[in-house]
């Protein structure tokens, strides 16, 4: 597809759908468009070219689709003798594509205005809530690893393969850079007080950087790869994730306090809870493990599927989110009981981070996006009723649906009960 602008200027060529696109429309605001395929796929664009959404569901290519007047459906006509009605926006998330390669950070500045994000294409990406590329930061020579926010400024730390950590301002200006020859950098976090970098290599060891250049101290106790490094909210700890299944606590002044070997896999991330109490783990074993900042288990939670990658505690120390391999995000309490799943990534979600101020929790796949979920509709939600309403003319209407089902949302439900798998397709 080609944009081009009113004096037939080419602005930009866009590689969108994996078979030719047969029809495009522009949105009544003419804020969004929409194009569909014979890839059996209708995408909604801003006018710059950035992707909002993909929408699949058609059997056959598409041959039509029209806006509604309020622009808030679009409706695609199949091969397949299907139309479908799509909603534009959704109450609940609001996801954003523009990502490439594999996203290893994400992070919100102090205020929550602007999102980072870091991975494997050498870059920095700093986002508005809306979606809103701000700029992206060229500087390292190699894929980097995670990012942290200084928690009291917008200066951002970025650590990479090409073996340095990087300090920059939100304009885009490098500030300071830090060299370890000795090992690529994965993981970096900043202490409470803004003042200490703790940073992790690919060759086991810690580096405390004061953020003025001056090295501190290196911690070392065996070459295990240190996948994620985290301060407790007093500064008093340091906690590492390590490639060999152990957790690793050290205090402040660089001494091991204790090696944690209860899980069965690789340990891709830790967390401290915000007032220091509880230390949350994430595995290759699938669980989930919350421990005290002592060390003891106090829960395994269990009901990923695949290796679990991220883990963040929300601002009130309520929640905790998880994300994984199997594509979904887990919203848990503070005491390990799950709340909801969210499903929407169509690919592993590496990173997970709540919003410093409001209720919306991020999330970064590997299906090169960002979801944005709305937790205060999420977890207020009355389920079944919003269903009902959702669905109440397709039972109505639709000859497909059988007599006992015509009457679904007449009936008195348990909470337990299951939805017909033709309702929850019509959820999702």
């Amino acid at each position: 597809m080609y944009i081009w602008n009113r004096d037939g200027k080419l602005v930009k060529t866009l590689e969108a759908h994996e078979a030719a696109v047969i029809a495009l429309r522009f949105s009544p605001d003419s804020r969004s468009f929409a194009s569909g395929s014979w890839d059996k796929t209708v995408k909604l664009w801003k006018p710059d070219g950035t992707k909002i959404a993909t929408l699949s569901g058609h059997d056959a290519s598409i041959w039509g689709i029209a806006f509604s007047p309020d622009g808030k459906e679009i409706i695609s006509a199949g091969a397949e003798n299907i139309a479908m009605i799509w909603k534009t926006a959704s109450q609940f998330q609001k996801r954003f594509y523009g990502l490439s390669g594999l996203i290893f950070g994400l992070d919100f500045n102090k205020d929550g205005t602007v999102i980072a994000t870091s991975g494997t294409e050498k870059t920095i990406q700093l986002r508005q809530l809306d979606g809103t590329l701000l700029r992206t930061i060229n500087g390292h020579d190699a894929a980097l690893g995670k990012i942290a926010f200084h928690p009291k400024s917008n200066i951002l730390a970025s650590v990479s393969e090409d073996k340095t950590l990087k300090l920059w301002q939100l304009d885009g200006r490098l500030i300071r850079t830090f060299t370890q020859n000795s090992s690529s950098l994965i993981a970096v976090d900043w202490s409470p007080d803004g003042e200490t970098l703790a940073v992790a290599g690919t060759d086991g060891r810690v580096w405390l950087w004061k953020r003025d250049g001056t090295l501190i101290k290196t911690l070392e106790k065996n070459t295990a790869l240190i996948w994620t490094v985290a301060f407790s909210p007093d500064g008093e700890m340091l906690a590492t994730a390590r490639d060999d299944s152990t957790i690793e606590l050290w205090n402040k002044q660089g001494k091991l306090l204790k090696i944690i070997d209860d899980h069965q896999a690789v340990v891709w991330n830790v967390a401290f809870s915000r007032d220091g109490e509880i230390l949350a783990s994430g595995s290759g074993d699938t669980t989930v493990k919350l421990w005290t900042r002592e060390g003891i288990l106090l829960k395994t939670l269990t009901g990923h599927q695949a290796a679990v990658w991220g883990i963040s505690f929300s601002p009130d120390d309520s929640l905790i989110a998880t994300s994984s391999i199997d594509q979904t995000v887990k919203i848990w309490t503070r005491e390990g009981e799950l709340l909801t799943t969210l499903t929407g990534h169509t690919s592993g979600v590496r990173t997970v981070a709540f919003h410093p101020k409001l209720p919306i929790l991020a999330s970064a796949s590997d299906d090169q996006s960002i979801i944005l979920w709305n937790l205060d509709e999420i977890l207020d939600l009355d389920s079944f009723s919003y269903a009902c309403n959702w669905v109440k003319n397709y039972l109505k209407t639709n000859i497909a649906v059988e007599a006992d089902d015509v009457k679904l949302c007449q009936r008195s439900f348990q909470k337990t009960e299951l939805f017909p798998e033709f309702f929850i397709n019509m959820l999702r």
